[in-house]
C-alpha cells in the first residue's frame, strides 16, 4: 500500500501546482531570451543598414566636393566634364539623404534646405552663366563656398569610420 500512497502524494495540488508554476516561469524566460536575442539582432541590421546609406552618401558627398577640384584650372571643361559630374554625384547624394531620412529621420539628414538651395542656386549661375557667355566668376564663389559647406559637414556629421552620426 505503501507505493500508493507516494502517488497520491506526489500529484497532490500543493506539490503539482509549484511544478507547474516553476515550469511556466521557465517557459517564459526561454521566450523572453529568444525574443530579446532576435530584437537585439533586428537593431544591428538596422544600424549597418543605416551605416551602409550613410557610407554611401559620404562618397557621393565626397566625389561631388572633389570633382569640383579642377573647376579653375586653365583649361578645365567645367561645362562639359566638370559640372556634370557634380551634377550627378549631387543628385546621388540628395537622393540617398532623402531616403537615410525617410528610413531614420529627420536628426540624420545631412543636406538641409538652406544647403539644397544653395547648391542648386550655384548650379544655375553657372547654366545662366554660360547661356550668357558670361564670366563665371560669381558662379565659382557660389559653388566654392557650397563646396567648403559640404566639407564642413563630412567632417563634423560622420566619425572616423565613415558612420553618419544624428544631428
Amino acid at each position: 500500500m505503501e507505493p500508493q500512497k507516494r502517488v497520491i502524494q506526489l500529484l497532490n495540488p500543493h506539490v503539482l501546482l509549484p511544478i507547474i508554476a516553476a515550469l511556466i516561469a521557465l517557459i517564459l524566460i526561454v521566450l523572453i531570451c529568444i525574443f530579446a536575442s532576435e530584437a537585439n539582432s533586428v537593431r544591428n541590421e538596422y544600424a549597418l543598414a543605416r551605416d551602409s546609406v550613410g557610407e554611401d552618401l559620404y562618397t557621393s558627398l565626397y566625389m561631388f566636393a572633389r570633382s569640383y577640384d579642377g573647376v579653375t584650372l586653365a583649361g578645365a571643361d567645367v561645362q562639359g566634364s566638370i559640372l556634370p559630374t557634380m551634377r550627378s554625384y549631387y543628385t546621388a547624394a540628395t537622393a540617398l539623404d532623402d531616403a537615410i531620412v525617410n528610413a531614420y529621420g529627420q536628426r540624420y539628414r545631412l543636406l538641409d534646405g538652406t544647403t539644397r538651395d544653395a547648391i542648386e542656386a550655384a548650379f544655375e549661375a553657372f547654366d545662366d552663366a554660360f547661356a550668357q557667355g558670361d564670366t563665371t566668376s560669381d558662379a565659382v564663389s557660389s559653388m566654392s563656398a557650397c563646396v567648403q559647406g559640404v566639407e564642413q559637414l563630412l567632417t563634423t556629421r560622420y566619425d572616423d569610420a565613415t558612420r553618419l552620426l544624428p544631428a
